[in-house]
């Protein structure tokens, strides 16, 4: 590793160049990419102080570390610091990951998904680039990038499974450091739409789904507050209560929800709640996995629509990306993007149900001015 340090070394000082995010080796994609959140905090960090450590390029000017502080310049407007690296080809690879385990704490499941990408450059890197003229065949095994990375080749095999069968949803989970890939690797045997739904129960529905995987049975499910196991705490529900003075009726819940929820009418799975009328104030949890969350997200605007129900508060994933959250966004008097992930509790009050990505809080009413009151301490409220 030395060795290929002092490679890099020959660089004396820095150079300045245009930011292009298009200029990019495939090296620089095999560590784990920022949360939304930490990026945020890197743009604002260079915003305020500028770029602290410059990126490596090679002398084709291709970046192989640092691509999120070129996005982050690239946003802002400015030029990048880099260095230039120096050294052969054959050792980009373990120079970069040099670098990244000096400054990273990777726990071991996240570095067998860093050698996984590592060993995929052997299959994946584009051949017509004259980046891997004479130097395909030292691109690294499996066994190589193990070594590389001190884990198992096992562990690599494993990591390899997910990044081939696994959702985008499943990866991120490794590559954040929350599920292991040994898990990750039965639920990626599973239908997309299974996978997702149990990384969006959190990392414990994750363990237990491979679990059931493992001893041959099919994996039971439930990711929200309103339908299974997983419930909304009560300060969300209180809030919510607030909101609208009272809670009528919950569309997707069970008895037990409903010992906190208190709604004069609700409706169980078997009831199937989208068939039936939602009278008055409406608290809603849907189940998180397809097709039913589009399905409510579609009765919540149809519903609103034929005003059907006075108020409503929809507690969902804040998936901006998807069509069934798009379309109650444009229909709801005022949305709080909650900070952070609400941890859901599971029957025994445990706060254990934690989704990967951040939740959203839409009211339909005639008052935007309540969700300020109610839930503009816990976010950015918009209406």
């Amino acid at each position: 590793m030395a060795e290929k340090e002092n490679n890099a070394a020959q660089c004396v000082g820095t150079t300045r160049i245009i930011p292009s995010e298009s200029a990019f080796h495939p090296v620089a994609d095999i560590f784990p990419a920022m949360s939304d959140t930490e990026f945020r905090e890197l743009v604002e960090d260079i915003r305020e102080h500028g770029q602290r450590e410059p990126v490596w390029i090679l002398d084709d000017g291709r970046v192989i570390d640092g691509k999120h502080r070129v996005k982050a310049c690239v946003e802002l407007g400015r030029s990048v610091d880099a260095r230039v690296y120096h050294g052969d080809e054959a050792s980009v690879e373990a120079f970069v990951v040099s670098l990244n385990l000096k400054r990273r704490h990777l726990n071991e499941s996240q570095r067998a998904s860093v050698a996984s990408r590592l060993a995929n450059l052997k299959k994946g890197g584009d051949r017509r680039s004259e980046i891997f003229k004479g130097s395909i065949d030292l691109l690294k095994s499996q066994s190589d990038a193990a070594e590389l990375m001190g884990v198992s080749v096992p562990s690599v095999k494993r990591a390899v499974a997910v990044q081939r069968d696994g959702t985008p949803e499943l990866i991120a989970a490794v590559d954040a450091g929350q599920v292991s890939v040994s898990a990750a690797a039965e639920v990626a045997t599973l239908p997309e739409d299974e996978q997702r739904e149990v990384v969006a129960a959190g990392p414990d529905a994750v363990k237990n789904a491979a679990k059931a995987v493992r001893e041959g049975k099919r994996p039971h499910v439930a990711n929200n507050s309103g339908n299974m196991e997983w419930y909304t705490p009560p300060e969300i529900i209180e809030r919510a209560r607030l909101v609208m003075g009272v809670i009528d009726c919950d569309p997707a819940s069970t008895a037990q929800a409903n010992e906190i929820i208190r709604a004069d009418c609700f409706y169980t799975i078997e009831d199937d709640g989208l068939t039936k009328p939602w009278n008055g104030c409406v608290w809603l949890n849907p189940p998180y996995g397809q097709p039913e969350i589009a399905q409510f997200a579609e009765a919540v605007v149809a519903k609103n629509a034929a005003r059907e129900f006075d108020q409503a508060c929809v507690l969902v994933n804040n998936a901006t990306e998807t069509n069934w959250f798009q379309s109650m966004l444009r229909d709801c008097t005022a949305v709080c993007f909650l900070k952070g992930r609400v941890k859901f509790i599971d029957c025994d009050g445990n706060a254990t149900g934690a989704p990967l990505q951040g939740q959203a809080l839409l009211y339909f009413g005639d008052d935007a001015s309540v969700l300020q009151e109610h839930f503009g301490d816990l976010g950015v409220v918009m209406s």
